[in-house]
């Protein structure tokens, strides 16, 4: 994508759009996009209404039979905010910081630690397997021990 600052206006346009068609036609407007608009003679093939057109005759045509439009677009959402989001899931669903890097195109491992401190579950998992891992192949010393979670270590300075 070029500019994603364009791309991510005609994804939320075609949104729009695909959900004010939708209340159109459960309206029983009757409402289908794109619509065939003629060309100079000469043009040969066909040419259809843009994206840009489609969403304002949807617009035009909710407002005139008074369809609610609310909830119809997306106004205050960013790209940066779903980043952000699938940066805080992957972290949540236990993927490696590394994934988590390389699917937002980090290109330093810094600009991925801010995910590493959103969920302690897939620390927890990874210890209570590898515990049971080792406690396996040493014979099975502690059967059927859990990991606790006792807080964030702390060491004391010894006073003389």
């Amino acid at each position: 994508m070029e500019d994603p600052k364009k791309g991510w206006k005609r994804l939320l346009d075609r949104d729009e759009l695909a959900q004010l068609a939708a209340r159109i036609n459960d309206a029983g407007e009757g409402f289908t996009y794109p619509i065939e608009r003629s060309k100079p003679q000469g043009n040969r093939g066909r040419k259809l209404e843009s994206l840009t057109d489609s969403l304002e005759r949807a617009r035009q045509v909710a407002a005139d039979t008074g369809i609610d439009t609310t909830g119809t677009r997306l106004n205050n959402l960013r790209p940066h905010d779903l980043r952000r989001t699938l940066g805080s899931w992957q972290a949540a669903t236990g993927a490696s910081l590394a994934i988590i890097g390389k699917s937002l195109g980090h290109r330093s491992v810094a600009s991925t630690q801010i995910y590493a401190h959103l969920s302690i579950e897939p620390v927890r998992d990874s210890v209570q397997r590898a515990t049971d891992a080792m406690f396996a192949h040493g014979g099975g010393a502690l059967p059927g021990a859990t990991v606790t979670d006792t807080g964030e270590a702390r060491t004391k300075k010894k006073t003389a």
